[in-house]
């Protein structure tokens, strides 16, 4: 049974290490760091005039990301100033953190981008404390 167990312990950390190799890992070039950029401020533009089109646009496949579309459509966001950090780059991932400022209340996000195809999109919103 001993044997059994070490076996089946070895076999798990030699697949898990055998993945880590075969992940593809992609570099950015400057124009797709840049296109994120790019996309923050016409968000935080759009924003600013009561639209949400690029950001509804820009929210990857799912049910969490579903609700936040709906949440959008009653949501009035002529008021609220976004504040962003510069996104940190990982591979063909990035985030960075949000500040949504509303008079004297202030939330803040944490977001990740992941770029599919030629086009990122937000897949992860996380609220945190200051």
């Amino acid at each position: 049974m001993r044997r059994m167990i070490i076996a089946l312990f070895t076999l798990f950390i030699l697949t898990a290490c055998t993945n880590l190799k075969n992940r593809e890992s992609r570099e950015l070039d400057e124009q797709q760091k840049k296109s994120l950029i790019v996309l923050l401020e016409q968000i935080k533009d759009e924003f600013y005039q009561n639209k949400t089109d690029t950001l509804k646009s820009s929210l990857a496949p799912g049910l969490k990301n579903m609700v936040i579309k709906n949440r959008l459509n009653e949501l009035d966001t002529r008021g609220i100033k976004i504040f962003s950090t510069e996104p940190i780059f990982e591979g063909d991932a990035a985030e960075n953190t949000i500040a949504l400022n509303a008079g004297s209340e202030t939330l803040y996000y944490q977001v990740k981008y992941n770029l599919e195809d030629t086009n990122w999109k937000i897949i992860e919103f996380t609220e945190r404390r200051k």
